[in-house]
């Protein structure tokens, strides 16, 4: 897989972007990219850290990997507490974690450490049920404005149908057909057009209809070539001199 240019790229890129980040590691962050301070909570006493990890013992049981600050509120014992928890003992059993991706001063997620997580998940067995059907999912109900009802259907036809035979009598009132159009109406109704320079041909010059993609050597009898907008600017690099900028074809001219 060595030989796939893709991979080979990411070889080269890797590298170089492990390089330019031990550099910037380097120097301290700015005073304003610096977080401000978190604000800290309860310190924990004995008796919250012995609540806290019986409750964290069963939610290990129960197949759980920790609690959040809003789970704490419901322990009997914590209801009071103001979250985060702070000043740790230094011999428990519990630690504090942010789980990647959460941002910022995001809730922490309380948990047993991993020794003392092992002494109750080690024995843990469960066997799988077989389903007998598929699981039942209940969508959500489509909100009122996105449904239309049969009866906006057919009123929106009738509406349409309407439209359809007013343009067909205006049509008619004006006795006109598009083979009936002289060759002059049909090009300016057909759209405009534009000059462009030829880019395999410099200094030659072709016709494009903007809307219809038709191309011309010749000069369209409906062609109108606009006039071009020239400004007198002052260079910025040069005070007292000046240049003049064409605001349609971005040209600059001495």
């Amino acid at each position: 897989y060595g030989a796939d240019p893709t991979i080979h790229l990411l070889f080269q890129m890797n590298g170089k972007w492990l390089e330019a980040r031990r550099k910037i590691v380097k120097f301290s962050r700015p005073s304003w990219e610096k977080p401000p301070t978190e604000a800290m909570g309860s310190s924990a006493t004995p008796d919250m850290m012995y609540v806290l990890e019986a409750a964290l013992v069963l939610n290990a049981k129960a197949g759980g990997s920790g609690m959040r600050e809003d789970d704490l509120k419901s322990v009997p014992g914590l209801e009071d507490v103001k979250m985060p928890l702070a000043d740790f003992p230094e011999n428990t059993n519990v630690r504090r974690v942010r789980l990647p991706g959460c941002g910022t001063f995001s809730q922490w997620l309380y948990s047993l450490t991993g020794k003392e997580r092992v002494k109750h998940v080690a024995e843990f067995n469960t066997k799988s049920r077989r389903m007998l059907a598929p699981v039942p999912v209940k969508p959500d109900s489509l909100p009122s404005k996105m449904v239309i009802s049969k009866s906006e259907k057919e009123k929106n036809a009738r509406r349409r149908e309407k439209e359809f035979k007013r343009a067909e009598a205006e049509a008619e009132a004006k006795g006109e057909d598009d083979d009936d159009l002289p060759v002059s109406k049909k090009a300016k109704k057909a759209g405009k057009w534009t000059k462009t320079e030829s880019k395999s041909n410099p200094g030659k010059f072709y016709y494009i209809n903007s809307e219809t993609g038709d191309t011309s050597v010749e000069k369209p009898a409906d062609y109108e070539e606009s006039k071009p907008i020239w400004s007198r600017v002052e260079s910025k690099s040069n005070p007292g001199q000046f240049y003049y900028h064409n605001s349609e074809t971005d040209k600059t001219v001495v």
